[in-house]
């Protein structure tokens, strides 16, 4: 699956399952987004743990995600067919949080918006921040057409 990558990060690719290493800015939190996003939902059984570890914030709800993620099994790599980010909106930016709209074409060819956040650890990096595991709004959600406002991705979608 194509993981985007940019100037802006990730800067260190080691551990290969969780480049990390983003710029303290607006694209650097997006594609910190998109990474994190796509690197725990598709990461393999030997691969979770490395990706929770670099890549998303710690607190209860990695917690209930790796509770979660230990019940389930990945050990094949990705589709060909995989979904393909599209871009991404950036819905509210701070230095220290960053709120991001992730745009993903479908295998049917429908499209999804993804609302993801990341956070600026104290490490110096952003962190995914999954929502709160008791919280009942879907973070994905079904849209007709690409956002106007969306930043493209070159060659994604």
């Amino acid at each position: 699956m194509d993981i985007p990558i940019a100037d802006q990060g990730p800067h260190t690719t080691i551990p290969i399952a969780a480049p990390h290493g983003f710029d303290h800015n607006g694209p650097g939190a997006a594609l910190a987004a998109i990474n994190a996003t796509v690197r725990m939902s598709v990461a393999a059984d030997d691969q979770w743990g490395t990706v929770a570890d670099h890549l998303i914030a710690p607190g209860a709800a990695r917690d209930a995600w790796a509770v979660n993620r230990v019940r389930l099994s990945i050990t094949s790599p990705v589709a060909e067919d995989a979904p393909r980010i599209c871009g991404y909106e950036m819905t509210r930016y701070t230095p220290q949080r960053a709120d991001v709209s992730i745009v993903t074409r479908q295998r049917d060819n429908s499209l999804t918006a993804n609302a993801a956040s990341v956070v600026w650890s104290a490490g110096g990096d952003w962190q995914l921040q999954l929502p709160d595991p008791s919280a009942q709004t879907a973070p994905v959600t079904a849209i007709d057409t690409l956002p106007a406002s969306m930043i493209t991705l070159k060659g994604q979608c």
